[in-house]
């Protein structure tokens, strides 16, 4: 309909209804609803994706880590850590001496130290 705007200017009615100004913007077929659809199936296969990821690390990092610990601290016998932790202080000590006096590490564990240099 040809009619007076509020401007003075004929033209068309410019007080359209909202669906007709959303009929009206041009648009390739693919956006109508194939991309929504498109959208909606990326979503569900980046969601299913997660889960199964996060499934997988809960088993293997946390899961079977626990177990891991569960086993060792059942299995651990203080008093017998400590009998080895003496034993082995003495060597402890001349590894230390040794990396003060030359800077350089033996290595881990009960590594042979090798005669001082001096």
């Amino acid at each position: 309909a040809v009619v007076s705007t509020q401007s003075g200017h004929y033209g068309r009615d410019l007080r359209m209804s909202g669906s007709e100004v959303i009929s009206r913007i041009p648009r390739p077929p693919t956006l109508r609803g194939k991309q929504i659809r498109l959208v909606f199936k990326y979503i569900w296969i980046s969601v299913g994706l997660a889960g199964v990821g996060s499934a997988y690390y809960a088993y293997t990092n946390i899961y079977k880590h626990h177990n891991r610990y569960r086993t060792f601290w059942t299995n651990y016998d203080p008093d017998q850590g400590c009998k080895r932790v003496n034993e082995n202080m003495a060597h402890w000590e001349k590894k230390m001496d040794y990396w003060l006096d030359t800077g350089k590490w033996v290595g881990p564990g009960m590594a042979p130290i090798p005669d001082s240099e001096e």
